[in-house]
Order: structure tokens, then C-alpha cells, then sequence
């Protein structure tokens, strides 16, 4: 038995929907896409940061210029993190939103929403 040799055939993939629409979807629709996801990335980067600053303590990491930094790359990562889940459901609201304003249809905006 070759323990090396992989039947790629009986793999299943798992994201073949995903991918077929992704085909589906015109360059525009994908930069408003992506447009939509940073903007709900920067949103909640700049929410962790308010939220930050009105707690009134040292912070986690520290104060001073050092601290601020490591926040700051923390918040933003937070911020891309939740926004490629689609924790918030922003970048959702304003694809459909763009949607009804261009006639377009959702399942090409939005591939994932089942």
C-alpha cells in the first residue's frame, strides 16, 4: 500500500460553490467586495480603539509610544479578523445595499450567503 499516492477524486471540495460563484462575479463586484470588507475592517478597528481609550486604564499593552503601536496593530487585526468572518454583517448591509441601488443580483455580490 503506497501511504504517498493520494486519489485526489475522492476528496470532496469544499468550497466548489464558493469558487463557482466567485467565477461568476465581475471585477466590479468584486472590488466593492473587498471596498466593503475594509470598510467594516477599519469600523471595528476604530471602535476597539474608542473603546480603548474611554476605559481609562494602562491598556494591555502599556503606555507610551510602544504601547500605542502594539495596540493600534492589535485593533487592526482585530478588525480584519472579524471582518473576513463577517462578525459585524456591515460589509453584508451595504453590498445589498448596493445591490438594490445597481440591479444587480445578491448571489453574485455576496457568494457565501447561502
Amino acid at each position: 500500500m503506497d501511504i504517498n499516492h493520494i486519489d485526489n477524486t475522492t476528496i470532496p471540495a469544499q468550497n466548489e460553490h464558493r469558487v463557482a460563484s466567485q467565477h461568476e462575479m465581475t471585477n466590479k463586484q468584486i472590488e466593492l467586495k473587498k471596498a466593503a470588507q475594509s470598510f467594516e475592517s477599519f469600523f471595528i478597528s476604530m471602535l476597539f480603539e474608542k473603546m480603548q481609550k474611554t476605559s481609562g486604564g494602562q491598556g494591555m499593552f502599556g503606555k507610551g509610544t510602544s504601547g500605542d503601536v502594539y495596540s493600534h496593530l492589535f485593533n487592526q487585526a482585530m478588525g480584519d479578523k472579524m471582518a473576513a468572518q463577517d462578525s459585524f454583517g456591515l460589509s453584508k448591509m451595504m453590498l445589498q445595499h448596493l445591490q438594490k441601488k445597481e440591479g444587480s443580483n445578491p448571489k453574485l455580490l455576496d457568494p457565501t450567503d447561502r
